[in-house]
């Protein structure tokens, strides 16, 4: 029986700079009425998170922001309780920032986060030029050892090695004593394979890389009926 589900947020509850849908919030709060657990998982701040949700009235549930690095047990501010990951490499993403910020200048912007690097790009001419940068700055066991890069549509994800959605999920469900084989992940792009892994179901959301999950649908609402029918008791 599945008794936690853990999804991201762009591009799969909702597409990138828009709001959830209707139909889709209310599949959710029927979900959570059934007793199941919910996180949103995302690469955004976890304080972003937490003003998204509460809109949606679902204070209670669990955030988790950038990539897995913040774990907020619910939506309130301040939360009731916090889980932190281990973020002790974190003067690598410091040190990189730094870096990427003498290369590029003002054409490129930083997520304001807490922890990560995340390094937003207007143009593909420009996002080439920083994957270039990036992956000859990795070549340096220092920074390969230490991080890793997730490569997004609009923006460059730069994490502590370790640290991820998955690893978050485990953290939360060691917390709340529910096993690995009680959770379900949704999600559509490679920050969400540390997910998909751990879970014993997993469905990806137009999933633009090809990657071995449970299920696949094009649409979140076709998903969120089909667990509701097939994944979750009433």
């Amino acid at each position: 029986m599945i008794k936690f589900i853990g999804f991201d947020v762009d591009n799969t509850l909702c597409e990138l700079n828009s709001r959830i849908k209707d139909s889709t919030l209310n599949y959710l709060h029927e979900i959570k009425d059934r007793g199941v657990k919910i996180a949103f998982i995302s690469g955004k701040p976890a304080i972003y998170l937490c003003g998204f949700v509460r809109q949606l009235g679902l204070s209670d549930i669990t955030v988790i922001g950038e990539n897995g690095a913040e774990i907020y047990y619910d939506a309130n501010v301040p939360p009731k309780k916090t889980l932190g990951a281990n973020i002790e490499k974190s003067k690598y993403l410091v040190k990189l920032k730094s870096t990427l910020a003498e290369q590029f200048g003002n054409s490129i912007w930083f997520q304001p986060n807490n922890i990560n690097v995340t390094c937003f790009f207007d143009c593909n001419e420009l996002k080439v030029r920083i994957r270039n940068f990036l992956n000859d700055i990795f070549k340096s066991n220092v920074y390969n050892d230490n991080l890793e890069i997730y490569e997004h549509i609009d923006c460059f994800d730069i994490v502590i090695k370790g640290v991820s959605k998955g690893s978050a999920i485990k953290t939360l469900c060691s917390y709340d004593n529910i096993s690995l084989d009680e959770v379900l992940t949704v999600g559509d792009s490679n920050n969400d394979f540390s997910m998909f892994d751990i879970s014993k179901i997993s469905i990806g959301i137009n999933l633009y890389q090809d990657y071995d999950v449970t299920y696949k649908f094009d649409q979140i609402d076709d998903a969120l009926e089909f667990i509701l029918n097939n994944l979750i008791g009433d």
